[in-house]
């Protein structure tokens, strides 16, 4: 997500939903799913998104009005609308709404499950129940609706894995349920568990479910995980799974994100991979099947996410990726190229956009910059009170297309609505994730510009 706006690239099918995207893998920036100028609109425009979910071929958005909207595949139900599969219609909604959730604060995408937290602490999934990822106490095999998760209360984090889910309540227990047989829940007397159950782990600040593993980070930045190690996802120099929860070597750690490959992010910043690397998805330079010790990326992030064969990274600079590309899942066109080291994709670069001068000449705003996508379409907002405050009578706004010569363009905007002294505003591209903040101090009696103050060259998404 970049702002109050969500963009999906990579498989088609996982992206296309009620609205028909074409027949193609989508590269970046991907589909901007509310708020374009082209279907999907209505009232698309105003939802502002809170958080974007992601795994294998599904994708759950939560809205900032606690509501939940998903999209993909719905072979299980995993999609929340009451049935199974579906279709892809021309509609002008991208998404579909999760049915009967209400006040939800996070979300969690699973393999084919999918799980939400609501604001009293109450977790409800839905999806595939094979394994028991449901948590409901039934072995049906799967539901189409959120169904509430039995026997835990006051909920304050949650965690989908590929086949097991993972919970932890505001004292601390944390609970799982699922396949269990690969010691994921850290043992394997059962299978699987249709009901949670508590796990032998305290202190734990965060936790993360993989696949077949599951990884606890402690309040002192300690690491603990159990389950399957089948390509190294644990950095112990060994293929070994684990039945029992236990340390791994490594200090300072503030999040991990596991698929087959496993990346720890350190609290300064650096990034450490092992598992799977197959495709490069470790960013290490190189590929191969496994990497079995913890190994450090080159390069210093704010988060990572790892994908089945490939990985994104954010950074100040802009998003990232490594791996795989046969679906464009790493955001560039060319689908042969396995990206080996963390890559910047150009779409989603700090200095893709940028507004460098404000200035007056022959009764207009000029605004000059940077843009090296080609000619586009921009919002332009202006208001001398707040930003954000649109229904204020000092507030206009204005469509405007940007012309690119040499990736430099220039938009006139009309004086009539500007204000003596103060002017606050944003220039928002329209299919593009950019948005730029800037305010100034404008002069009517002579028509300039006095005093240009506070371009802030930020995008969404730092």
């Amino acid at each position: 997500m970049f702002g109050e706006d969500a963009y999906l690239f990579g498989n088609l099918g996982a992206i296309d939903g009620n609205y028909y995207w074409g027949e193609d893998d989508i590269s970046a920036p991907g589909c901007k799913m509310f708020g374009s100028y082209y279907p999907p609109y209505a009232t698309s425009t105003s939802f502002d998104v809170r958080k974007i979910s992601t795994r294998g071929d599904h994708n759950l958005i939560l809205l900032s009005d606690g509501t939940v909207r998903s999209i993909g595949y719905n072979q299980y139900g995993q999609l929340g609308v009451g049935y199974v599969d579906g279709y892809i219609g021309d509609g002008y909604e991208s998404t579909w709404q999760v049915l009967g959730l209400t006040n939800i604060i996070d979300i969690a995408a699973g393999h084919q499950f999918s799980m939400a937290l609501d604001s009293s602490g109450r977790v409800y999934v839905w999806g595939n129940n094979k394994d028991g990822q449901i948590g409901n106490g039934s072995s049906y095999p799967f539901f189409t609706t959120p169904q509430l998760v039995t026997d835990i209360s006051n909920i304050k984090s949650i965690s989908a894995g590929h086949y097991h889910a993972l919970a932890q309540n505001a004292n601390g227990i944390v609970y799982g349920w699922g396949r269990a047989n690969s010691g994921a829940l850290g043992e394997t007397t059962s299978e699987k568990y249709y009901s949670p159950r508590a796990l032998s782990i305290s202190n734990v600040e965060k936790i993360v479910a993989g696949v077949d593993n599951s990884f606890f980070i402690k309040k002192d930045k300690t690491v603990y995980a159990c389950g399957k190690n089948s390509y190294g996802q644990f950095g112990d120099g060994s293929l070994d799974d684990r039945t029992e929860i236990s340390a791994i070597n490594i200090t300072d750690v503030v999040d991990v994100s596991s698929n087959l490959s496993t990346i720890f992010l350190k609290e300064d910043g650096t990034a450490y991979g092992c598992g799977l690397n197959a495709y490069g998805e470790l960013g290490l330079g190189y590929a191969s099947t496994t990497v079995k010790n913890i190994t450090k990326i080159p390069g210093n992030y704010n988060a990572v996410s790892t994908g089945g064969n490939h990985t994104l990274f954010l950074n100040e600079n802009g998003l990232y990726a490594a791996g795989r590309n046969q679906h464009r899942q790493c955001g560039f066109n060319n689908v042969d190229t396995n990206y080996l080291s963390p890559t910047l994709i150009p779409e989603f670069a700090r200095d893709a956009f940028s507004l460098n001068s404000i200035n007056v000449d022959n009764d207009k705003l000029v605004l000059n910059g940077i843009w090296k996508f080609g000619d586009t379409d921009a919002h332009i907002y202006i208001g001398d009170i707040d930003l954000y405050d649109k229904t204020s009578l000092d507030y206009c706004e204005e469509w405007v297309n940007i012309k690119v010569i040499d990736n430099n363009y220039t938009v006139n905007y009309p004086l009539k609505t500007l204000k003596t002294g103060l002017n606050k505003g944003w220039i928002r591209l329209r299919e593009y994730p950019y948005t730029i903040y800037f305010s100034f101090y404008y002069n009517p009696s002579d028509n300039t510009v006095i005093d240009e103050v506070n371009i802030q060259q930020e995008n969404c998404m730092f």
